[in-house]
Protein backbone atom coordinates (compact mmCIF):
# COMPACT_ATOMS: atom_id res chain seq x y z
CA UNK A 1 0.00 0.00 0.00
CA UNK A 2 1.43 3.50 -1.12
CA UNK A 3 0.56 6.03 1.31
CA UNK A 4 1.68 9.98 1.67
CA UNK A 5 2.07 9.53 5.57
CA UNK A 6 3.06 6.66 8.02
CA UNK A 7 2.38 6.41 11.60
CA UNK A 8 4.29 8.83 13.55
CA UNK A 9 4.17 11.75 11.11
CA UNK A 10 3.06 15.20 11.79
CA UNK A 11 0.38 16.33 9.03
CA UNK A 12 -1.63 19.26 7.94
CA UNK A 13 -4.91 18.68 7.06
CA UNK A 14 -5.46 19.61 3.39
CA UNK A 15 -8.94 19.33 2.32
CA UNK A 16 -12.03 17.97 5.35
CA UNK A 17 -15.99 17.65 4.40
CA UNK A 18 -15.62 20.05 7.29
CA UNK A 19 -14.21 23.54 6.20
CA UNK A 20 -13.28 23.84 10.10
CA UNK A 21 -10.84 21.00 10.23
CA UNK A 22 -8.77 22.45 7.27
CA UNK A 23 -5.47 23.48 8.56
CA UNK A 24 -5.41 21.40 11.79
CA UNK A 25 -2.13 19.92 12.87
CA UNK A 26 -2.29 16.27 13.09
CA UNK A 27 -0.41 13.14 14.57
CA UNK A 28 -1.22 10.22 12.33
CA UNK A 29 -1.18 7.01 14.86
CA UNK A 30 -1.99 4.44 12.70
CA UNK A 31 -4.12 2.94 9.78
CA UNK A 32 -7.89 2.93 10.41
CA UNK A 33 -10.27 0.18 10.13
CA UNK A 34 -12.40 2.34 7.52
CA UNK A 35 -14.57 -0.42 7.27
CA UNK A 36 -15.91 -0.88 10.48
CA UNK A 37 -16.49 3.05 10.50
CA UNK A 38 -18.66 3.31 7.32
CA UNK A 39 -16.42 4.99 5.00
CA UNK A 40 -16.27 5.45 1.48
CA UNK A 41 -14.12 2.98 -0.35
CA UNK A 42 -12.99 5.21 -3.03
CA UNK A 43 -11.23 7.24 0.01
CA UNK A 44 -8.43 4.62 -0.05
CA UNK A 45 -6.37 4.39 3.11
CA UNK A 46 -7.47 6.15 6.20
CA UNK A 47 -5.69 7.04 9.23
CA UNK A 48 -6.67 7.31 13.04
CA UNK A 49 -5.12 10.28 13.84
CA UNK A 50 -4.76 12.85 17.46
CA UNK A 51 -5.27 16.63 17.41
CA UNK A 52 -4.77 18.61 19.90
CA UNK A 53 -8.00 21.16 18.52
CA UNK A 54 -11.25 19.30 18.50
CA UNK A 55 -12.03 18.03 14.92
CA UNK A 56 -15.52 17.42 13.71
CA UNK A 57 -17.08 15.31 11.75
CA UNK A 58 -20.61 14.29 10.62
CA UNK A 59 -22.12 10.75 10.88
CA UNK A 60 -25.57 10.18 10.42
CA UNK A 61 -26.13 13.62 9.87
CA UNK A 62 -25.21 14.49 12.94
CA UNK A 63 -21.87 16.59 13.98
CA UNK A 64 -19.14 14.26 15.62
CA UNK A 65 -16.44 16.04 18.11
CA UNK A 66 -13.19 14.54 19.30
CA UNK A 67 -9.60 14.94 19.25
CA UNK A 68 -9.27 11.62 17.80
CA UNK A 69 -10.26 10.05 14.46
CA UNK A 70 -10.11 9.18 10.97
CA UNK A 71 -8.58 11.04 8.19
CA UNK A 72 -7.95 10.04 4.68
CA UNK A 73 -4.19 9.87 3.68
CA UNK A 74 -5.28 11.82 0.49
CA UNK A 75 -6.41 14.71 2.79
CA UNK A 76 -2.95 14.71 4.80
CA UNK A 77 0.09 16.29 3.56
CA UNK A 78 3.38 14.91 5.79
CA UNK A 79 4.94 17.60 7.89
CA UNK A 80 8.96 16.76 7.59
CA UNK A 81 12.00 18.94 7.60
CA UNK A 82 15.61 18.30 8.89
CA UNK A 83 16.42 16.61 12.14
CA UNK A 84 16.18 18.30 14.90
CA UNK A 85 19.96 20.09 16.10
CA UNK A 86 22.07 17.72 17.94
CA UNK A 87 21.92 19.44 21.72
CA UNK A 88 24.94 21.41 22.95
CA UNK A 89 26.86 21.55 26.39
CA UNK A 90 25.59 25.30 26.59
CA UNK A 91 22.18 23.90 25.89
CA UNK A 92 22.57 21.61 28.81
CA UNK A 93 23.94 23.68 31.16
CA UNK A 94 21.45 26.43 30.68
CA UNK A 95 18.84 23.70 31.32
CA UNK A 96 20.43 22.69 35.00
CA UNK A 97 21.39 26.08 35.72
CA UNK A 98 24.87 25.40 35.60
CA UNK A 99 27.12 28.54 33.95
CA UNK A 100 28.91 28.14 31.01
CA UNK A 101 32.95 28.53 31.28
Amino acid sequence: MNTRCKPGDMAIVIDAQNPDNIGLIVRVRGLHDAEAANFRHDLGPVWTCDCAHPMVWTREGRPHIARSGPIPDRLLQPIRGLDAPSRTRVDEELEVGVPSA
